[in-house]
């Protein structure tokens, strides 16, 4: 187990039995340990039944699960909530219905506490709270000391997902400074895979050193935070497109903070679109890589690409929340013509062009400058020629109107401008303008 990692997962877990016991008392350095509060008097209950029922955990236990005085405050206890099994007595499912019910009678309170501990704001506390992650934490039964690396990576996983999902980002939390962050990087670059899963877990989420040590120091597609458990990272499932078809739709479930790979060959100069429906809107992301690990799009429900070589090219489909059923679908198609405009600054240049019904394309590549402005309209006779405008990374810009657009760029790079029809056959003119 690592050093640091060892440090963070007693930091979550600290803040566990702080949730556990209501924000009552501040835990001890001991994580294990017992507050201070709960742990004098506790023979008898009365001094353990005033500093916890002050905010109404034990009577709302009784309310809610139906027991005694005597078991609310055993449930309550936090040796109780961590330990590997149960006391004797107590059903294991009550150690859940315990956290539930916690959540259920006392949130603002568990919330404050959170907020006062973490640093975070009460919105930010309140979705932590009711994400489910430290009631999964308690109910491991994870220590600092013992946990199982796997298991701990796992949940750790989980945590940071919820970390993204309500808006806190784990430089938040970490003191960890850049010399320590560059330390790691040369170590990780070096080839030292401990190193690789310690700056994952260090690094701001999103950020280029998380994407350096989650990937083993650029050294595997597999996008997965565990170097040192697993050499290979997890195996990608194959995808196959049936005879004479140019896109699958994979029905599917996505567990929570988990990545699913998924493998394709294609060639160079085709179309790839990818899109993630999530049971959930916006929950379901994919990232799309070629395969020297090469990250083309990032974490995006839909993206579509002009693929650069021929070969197999890896989907990583990724979910923060809740287990969901989603459907990833992929499409490959070949356009009819890929054309490079050189545009001009503050100069309207017009393209002639048509398109066959059923044909992809024609697609049009413009060169921008981020800070720039792109604008774009097309005519055709019936009305029927249609665009639509693409990032460098795949991601579809330029509002909703499929004939007319100005595109701030935001990025430098190549825009993809794609030419198709709502009906028929199409004569167009594409007017196409860099300001």
């Amino acid at each position: 187990m690592f050093g640091r990692f060892c440090s963070v997962l007693g930091l979550l877990l600290s803040m566990s039995l702080l949730v556990a016991c209501g924000g009552t008392s501040t835990p001890s350095a001991d994580v294990g340990g017992q507050p201070d509060a709960v742990s004098e008097g506790q023979s008898d209950g009365s001094s353990a039944s005033q500093s916890v029922s002050g905010v109404g955990q034990v009577d709302c236990l009784i309310a809610e699960l139906d027991v005694d005085e005597e078991l609310a405050l055993l449930l309550l206890d936090p040796d109780t909530l961590t330990a590997d099994e149960p006391p004797e007595g107590i059903d294991p499912g009550q150690l859940d219905e315990t956290i539930a019910a916690l959540v259920e009678c006392a949130p603002e309170v568990l919330s404050d506490s959170l907020a006062d501990e973490m640093g975070l704001d009460s919105d930010q506390a309140e979705c932590l709270i009711g994400s489910g992650v430290f009631a999964e934490l308690i109910t491991m039964g994870l220590s600092a000391e013992d946990a199982d690396e796997s298991e701990a990576m796992e949940l750790m996983a989980g945590l940071f997902g919820a970390f993204a999902a309500c808006g806190v980002e784990f430089d938040d939390l970490s003191e960890e400074s850049s010399a320590e962050t560059s330390e790691r990087r040369m170590d990780c670059a070096d080839g030292d895979l401990e190193a690789c899963d310690e700056l994952w877990l260090m690094s701001p989420i999103g950020s280029a050193d998380e994407l350096f040590g989650s990937t083993c120091g650029d050294t595997t597609t597999q996008m997965f935070g565990s170097c040192a458990m697993s050499e290979n990272g997890p195996e990608a499932q194959p995808v196959f497109f049936e005879p004479g078809e140019t896109g699958v739709n994979l029905d599917t479930g996505f567990a929570r903070d988990v990545s699913y790979w998924y493998e394709l060959s294609a060639a160079e100069g085709q179309l790839m679109t990818v899109f993630v429906d999530a049971e959930d809107e916006g929950e379901g992301f994919a990232s799309v890589e070629t395969a020297d690990g090469e990250i083309l799009v990032f974490e995006q429900q839909s993206s579509t690409l002009l693929l650069p070589e021929t070969g197999f090219y890896y989907i990583r489909v990724f979910r923060v929340g809740g287990d969901v059923s989603a459907v990833l679908s992929i499409d490959i198609s070949t356009p009819i013509d890929v054309i490079e405009l050189e545009l001009e600054a503050d100069i309207t240049t017009q393209v002639n062009g048509g398109i066959v019904r059923g044909d992809v394309g024609p697609v049009y590549l413009v060169g921008g400058v981020a800070g720039s402005v792109l604008s774009l309209a097309i005519e055709s006779l019936e009305d029927n020629a249609v665009f639509s405008v693409h990032g460098p990374n795949g991601v579809a810009v330029g509002g909703d109107s499929p004939t007319e657009a100005r595109v701030p760029l935001a990025d430098s790079g190549l825009y993809m401008i794609i030419v198709g029809s709502i009906r028929g056959n199409a004569s167009y003119t594409l007017s196409a303008a860099l300001e």
